[in-house]
């Protein structure tokens, strides 16, 4: 493979490529504003020349901790340009359970918005590690080396950094939510990333059409599919507030303006939309395909809202975090799934086995542990070899 083809393969190069193949087109929308590819890759180019001017080397983790808009794909696309490892951070997440995972994860920068400076401020104090803060203005009782967002506009520029990287350099480190104890930190490289983002393309003929929603948490691994599949299809991304959608209704009315095509979330969050978005009242005729997964969709409901959406196809797309996505199954287009609905076959990335207490296959139709290999398996977890 020669070095070209290497660079292609990087998350960090994929804005810039978009924006030379598409520089007017939008790359992202929240709230009725736009950031087209070439303004999105210049910025981010911009924050990645930040970061390495305060010293980042190759690897270095840095903590995101932005609501959701339009800074969070610069901040994704900037931290990777620069060769450092991306760390988003729940927005959500208590102060003690953010400290946590940027301690574990050694992260040296942290990106922030003006808004968050009170949490910022808190989160310093109990990170002595982090050495420089992006988005906040410096001095004023910051007790770290700071530089604004006006001093990323301010570095913005059409050509990215020259960083060397290769595909098993870590990329970015995702978290559980933590619920039964400390949150899992979850490394995955350029390769198990960018193995998962071309089968996604492939797989939902991802183009510069598509829009895709974007209802999950950026700390999540439905964030690699609404960014980074988008950047490689040059689509784009219509980032979904916590507010946008406390109320299905109102989120309907975004998807039916917005023309939105693809959407890939839990079922939760379809069963809301289906029960209280008016989907009856809404042209919904963009919506060509939707994704589910993470939990069991109840058949009542999944019946329901293919009934309200009948020109979009439905997948089941089935893999934890651990191995972004190892099955899917793409509902028949007409009719309905009786029974418990399937995880589907193995993607074309993914080899699945199922084995019984002692690791050995089991037969056709006994019960097992699902094991996966394949191009798309994390790296390991930050921290903790051994598992």
């Amino acid at each position: 493979m020669t070095a070209a083809a290497v660079r292609t393969r990087l998350l960090g190069r994929m804005a810039h490529e978009a924006a030379e193949r598409r520089p007017e087109a939008p790359a992202a929308r929240c709230e009725g504003e736009t950031l087209s590819w070439g303004d999105l890759a210049r910025r981010a180019n911009g924050l990645a020349r930040v970061l390495l001017s305060t010293g980042l080397a190759k690897g270095d983790r840095v903590a995101v901790l932005l609501e959701k808009g339009l800074r969070v794909p610069v901040a994704f696309h900037g931290t990777l340009a620069s060769g450092g490892t991306l760390v988003p951070i729940d927005p959500r997440s208590p102060l003690e359970q953010a400290a946590r995972i940027v301690r574990a994860t050694g992260a040296t920068h942290l990106v922030v918005e003006p808004q968050k400076r009170e949490s910022a401020l808190r989160l310093l104090e109990a990170c002595p590690d982090v050495e420089h803060v992006v988005g906040l203005e410096p001095g004023d009782a910051l007790p770290r080396p700071a530089a604004p967002w006006s001093a990323v506009d301010a570095e913005a520029t059409e050509r990215p950094p020259a960083v060397e990287l290769i595909e098993l350099d870590p990329a970015y480190v995702l978290h559980t939510s933590g619920s039964t104890g400390l949150p899992k930190l979850i490394r995955h490289t350029h390769h198990s990333a960018m193995a998962f983002v071309d089968w996604a393309v492939e797989e939902y003929a991802l183009s510069g059409e598509d829009r895709l929603a974007n209802p999950s948490s950026h700390h999540t691994c439905f964030a690699t599919f609404d960014y980074y599949a988008a950047a490689r299809a040059g689509a784009s991304t219509v980032i979904l507030t916590p507010a946008a959608l406390l109320m299905p209704a109102s989120l309907s009315s975004i998807l039916e303006r917005e023309r939105v095509s693809v959407w890939y979330s839990v079922p939760t969050a379809l069963v809301q939309l289906s029960l209280r978005g008016e989907l009856e009242s809404r042209d919904l005729r963009a919506l060509r395909h939707v994704l589910f997964a993470g939990e069991t969709f109840p058949g009542k409901h999944l019946r329901r809202i293919r009934e309200q959406i009948p020109g979009a196809r439905f997948s089941h797309v089935y893999g934890s975090t651990e191995v972004n996505v190892c099955t899917c199954f793409h509902l028949p287009e007409s009719g309905h799934v009786e029974g418990p609905l399937p995880i589907g076959r193995a993607c074309s990335t993914s080899g699945t086995v199922v084995v019984d207490g002692e690791g050995r296959p089991v037969a056709d139709g006994e019960t097992g542990e699902l094991l996966v290999r394949g191009s798309t398996v994390m790296s390991g977890y930050w921290g903790d070899p051994d598992r």
